[in-house]
């Protein structure tokens, strides 16, 4: 996984993590960081820290910490704020629904592997504003999606079973569904590829109720042309539609819009992620 290119954002995150104050999950995350550079095994397989006020349980393991980091120390989706319905796509462990929670009157979430699942029902579970959904959120109702457990930190969300890997078949539910029950105002999405789909129904159906929120695009080699359009065509979607946008790395740091689409116009964004923030005017 590469850590060791790791050390120097450990260290950047190590300032913000401590200047504000919090000291004991700094702490952890060191040790998680040194276990995995080191190839070391730990005893533990669930972690609880303190955070902002907040008790999480989490999965012991260096992406989750990386996460709590992105949402409560880089405050990626503060801007996500004073609305009255949030849906949380691709919900982890929950650490992002308590962060919106706390922020918003109410969040419907989704996650659709059932380890991350069991760690959303104990982080919500004394958070009346919360609604939980262990599926796969997809555009068409005939889609089936399987999980794959290609790897000890997560399951991957794919449309086909693996022959190599333990894999599962997973309940499923339409977005139409979702926004016909509903009434989001706001979107904070992080499904790791599956963005392409939902948005090119959000495009296709003229349908976008929600007044801000943040979308993770993720960019790969196999499919990069593909995933270029449909993100030209979804910047294009929102300004015809009334709404300003930025972008963002998972630091909170805001990436020029013209560096990015020279990155993308020379595949440079290839096997790359970046968070888009979009708000209605």
């Amino acid at each position: 996984m590469g850590y060791l290119k790791e050390i120097v954002p450990f260290l950047y995150r190590s300032y913000h993590i401590l200047t504000q104050g919090y000291f004991s999950f700094w702490w952890n995350y060191f040790l998680v960081v040194v276990f995995s550079v080191l190839h070391v095994k730990s005893s533990k397989k669930q972690h609880t820290v303190h955070i902002a006020g907040k008790e999480i349980y989490l999965p012991n393991n260096y992406i989750a910490y990386l996460v709590i980091y992105e949402i409560f120390v880089a405050k990626l989706y503060a801007r996500i704020s004073n609305l009255s319905h949030v849906l949380d796509l691709g919900g982890y462990i929950g650490d992002s629904a308590l962060f919106l929670a706390c922020r918003n009157k109410k969040v419907t979430v989704v996650e659709s592997d059932p380890d991350n699942f069991s760690y959303i029902a104990k982080n919500t579970k004394d958070y009346t504003n919360i609604i939980t959904y262990n599926k796969a959120v997809v555009s068409d109702p005939n889609q089936k999606m399987f999980i794959v457990k290609d790897n000890e930190y997560r399951g991957s969300i794919t449309t086909q079973p693996s022959n190599d890997y333990l894999t599962h078949e997973v309940s499923t539910i339409t977005i139409a569904q979702l926004l016909q029950e509903n009434s989001f105002d706001g979107l904070k999405m992080d499904i790791e590829g599956g963005e392409y789909e939902l948005i090119s129904y959000f495009i296709k159906h003229n349908t976008f109720p929600f007044l801000k929120g943040f979308i993770e695009m993720h960019f790969s080699l196999s499919d990069f042309n593909s995933q270029r359009a449909i993100f030209k065509n979804f910047i294009r979607f929102l300004w015809s539609n009334g709404y300003i946008y930025e972008l963002f790395d998972n630091e909170g740091r805001h990436e020029s819009s013209i560096t990015f689409f020279e990155k993308l116009n020379k595949k440079i964004a290839a096997t790359y992620f970046i968070n888009i923030y979009f708000e209605k005017i």
